[in-house]
């Protein structure tokens, strides 16, 4: 498969490669805690996850888990965002998280049902 970007000026994004979403989100993973790796919507899964998470934020696991990308700002999944990213095949890692989108901050594409450190709540 080709790598190669799109971009939209209307809504900001500029779609990275294959190669540059994988080396994105890998960044995500290690440095801002990006994850659960198995989300759940289950208030029982994930617990060291949503803890962890929450202990950066200086908050309880209970409100942590209130936090993810579906509700950051950086999250986008606008008709144009959803086009762009068929340009990046789903992968097993994204397949379950609730649906993808554009992280504008990190840019790779996420899922739903995750979170990380830099989330900022939606306007």
């Amino acid at each position: 498969m080709m790598d190669y970007e799109i971009e939209v000026f209307d809504v900001g994004m500029k779609m990275p490669s294959v190669s540059e979403n994988k080396k994105n989100k890998q960044i995500a993973i290690e440095s801002w805690q990006f994850g659960p790796e198995n989300p759940s919507l289950d208030p029982k899964a994930n617990k060291p996850f949503w803890s962890a998470l929450g202990k950066a934020w200086g908050m309880g696991e209970k409100d942590a888990r209130r936090r993810m990308c579906l509700n950051c700002e950086y999250f986008k999944t606008s008709p144009m965002a959803q086009a762009m990213m068929e340009a990046i095949p789903v992968t097993d890692y994204d397949s379950e998280g609730g649906g993808r989108g554009y992280c504008k901050k990190f840019t790779f594409v996420c899922s739903a049902l995750r979170s990380c450190q830099a989330w900022e709540e939606d306007d």
